[in-house]
């Protein structure tokens, strides 16, 4: 009997040992936001620079959730963050050919190709946003979603988790103020400390519309989404204007082309002003991560790629 106990607690301990992950820290440590800035713990500006993922439900986008992918981003990108999109539906531009169930009809698939992303940051010392990919609002599958995966990785300072991705033109501030407030509240059950970023109105575009009646809450983040061929002046014009009311901005999905990865890459309309964008953004020390989904939005992260190369040689 007392054999059949040792091998039984052996077994256990090493099956420990097989889940435990290999912890290495991210480049700034636990990360805050202080005032307009995304900031280390001391209060200096940092800013992330990476790719995001297509979501976890689409013919080619699911491909990229493999173990390799934070160690290439890391290392041939040099890239401090990375964007994993946990695919709920669909938009409404979505082809059925090209899609795969999402979480809401298939969440342990879904899920599992998530979580490959997310450990591998942790293992390669990146920051990983856990973005709940939706097009419409799920409340309640969202706070059962951000309950549990604070569980899990809360405890990890990679971790920044964005609630909603691209909200429902038909969401208004107010209801998604009070969306985004239930899921807080669950993430900060279980994590008190790493920072979430929040959908604003019309599919991160009306940044300013939030700066006018923040949520009160620490360490919050404001989305952002920009692409060169839907009217950058305009969002240019929003985001100054979110800023000077002190609002912190976090792009977590560019790219010089259309943000459905359709169309052309947009070259006149970079080279006019994506560099500009660029400077603006490190000036202003907001974070960004490039999308990455087919051939034209790679060859968008190539460019992208370049034109940080320039910045800093």
């Amino acid at each position: 009997m007392t054999r059949i106990k040792f091998a039984l607690c052996f077994a256990t301990f090493t099956l420990i040992l097989l889940d435990a992950l290999i912890v290495k820290d991210p480049p700034y440590g636990q990360l805050k936001i202080t005032g307009k800035y995304l900031t280390k713990l001391d209060g200096t500006p940092v800013q992330l620079r990476g790719i995001s993922l297509f979501r976890t439900n689409t013919v080619r986008g699911h491909l990229f959730f493999a173990n390799s992918t934070a160690n290439i981003v890391k290392c041939y990108w040099n890239a401090n963050v990375i964007r994993a999109p946990l695919g709920i539906d669909l938009p409404g531009n979505a082809s059925a050919n090209a899609s795969l169930p999402g979480y809401l009809t298939s969440p342990e698939e879904n899920y599992q190709r998530l979580k490959i992303i997310v450990e591998s940051a942790i293992e390669n010392g990146i920051y990983v946003i856990i973005d709940w990919h939706a097009f419409h609002m799920y409340t309640d599958q969202a706070v059962a979603f951000f309950t549990n995966i604070s569980i899990a990785y809360g405890g990890y300072p990679h971790i920044i988790y964005e609630t909603y991705n691209e909200p429902d033109s038909a969401d208004t501030w107010e209801q998604l103020k009070s969306y985004h407030i239930n899921v807080i509240n669950a993430i900060r059950a279980n994590d008190p400390d790493n920072v979430v970023v929040v959908g604003t109105p019309r599919a991160d575009l009306d940044v300013e519309i939030a700066a006018r009646d923040p949520i009160n809450m620490t360490n919050i983040a404001y989305s952002l989404h920009y692409y060169t061929n839907e009217d950058p002046p305009l969002k240019m014009n929003k985001t100054n204007e979110a800023i000077n009311m002190g609002l912190p901005i976090f792009v977590t999905e560019s790219g010089v082309c259309n943000s459905h990865g359709n169309g052309t890459v947009n070259v006149n309309v970079t080279q006019a002003c994506c560099i500009g964008i660029l400077f603006f953004m490190t000036n202003h020390r907001i974070r960004m991560t490039t999308n990455m989904d087919n051939e034209k939005q790679v060859m968008a992260v190539k460019w992208i790629k370049t034109a940080c190369a320039r910045m800093v040689a």
